[in-house]
């Protein structure tokens, strides 16, 4: 499907569970190199006074733990390039979408105890041009995948070129 058509799926999809008082089921996006998809999102997709947090490579659980805590019920957390995850921040990521909860490890040796946050129930979507490298485990944590083709010229959304 070319970018148009994937923004008229994500926003059917949210739009559905929207009519359902329920949250987006998280989504992966794949799509080819020269195609860039912060063009699929927009204010249309979310529905109510929800919010979309667009983030860059969180390069430690901590950068992670920080964006989610400031999320609200319903909003969605765009992550781009998910393929470039580090291990420890993928595992996080996987176990938050599917508990929406944050477990986080204060202190060191015998003193260290281990604290939970109960996070509001958001939407991720990422994106990748590279499946083979999401670890299984977050390939699975996404319940909804959408295949974007390369640039169609007959597109109304032009996307940009990666130079």
């Amino acid at each position: 499907m070319n970018l148009d058509d994937a923004h008229r799926e994500l926003k059917r999809h949210f739009e559905d569970a929207s009519d359902r008082s329920q949250i987006a089921e998280h989504v992966l996006i794949y799509h080819a190199p020269t195609v860039r998809v912060k063009g699929v999102l927009s204010i249309s997709l979310v529905p109510g006074n929800h919010s979309i947090r667009i983030m860059g490579i969180p390069e430690r659980t901590g950068d992670l733990a920080a964006v989610a805590t400031h999320l609200r019920q319903g909003d969605i957390l765009f992550i781009g390039s998910i393929h470039q995850l580090p291990q420890p921040v993928c595992a996080m990521l996987a176990d938050v979408m599917a508990t929406f909860m944050i477990r986080i490890e204060v202190g060191k040796g015998r003193s260290a105890n281990e604290v939970t946050l109960q996070l509001p129930q958001f939407t991720v979507i990422g994106a990748t041009s590279q499946p083979s490298l999401l670890p299984d485990t977050l390939q699975k944590s996404f319940q909804k995948q959408v295949w974007i083709e390369g640039n169609d010229e007959d597109s109304l959304t032009q996307p940009e070129r990666v130079r």
